[in-house]
């Protein structure tokens, strides 16, 4: 599995501007991924999810979302993704990771 990170936030400020960021969550396929920040609306911050299946089989994926310290519930969503699959989320136009997910795992 491979992963890729998209920070987004749009500030609707005068004229509206548009910052975006990314990073790496894995270079190399692995079966265990740590990725240290995803967003949902974190003063205006979004994170856009993209996973990769790099193997010639089916793969399942748990993705496991733990806050910070006093900041809510961890959970976890599981999905199914096809051989050479992938995986996108973009939850600031889908409303929730699981949506997204569910929607977009091919």
């Amino acid at each position: 599995m491979a992963a890729v990170v998209l920070q987004e936030r749009i500030s609707f400020l005068t004229p509206p501007y548009y910052t975006m960021d990314a990073y790496v969550g894995a270079t190399t396929a692995r079966t265990d991924i740590h990725i240290p920040i995803v967003q949902k609306n974190n003063s205006g911050w979004f994170s856009d999810l993209f996973l990769h299946n790099l193997n010639p089989q089916s793969a399942s994926v748990t993705l496991t979302f733990t806050p910070a310290p006093g900041k809510g519930t961890p959970y976890a969503y599981a999905y199914a993704i096809a051989a050479a699959g992938n995986c996108a989320s973009t939850p600031v136009t889908c409303g929730s990771w699981a949506a997204c997910l569910s929607a977009r795992c091919r």
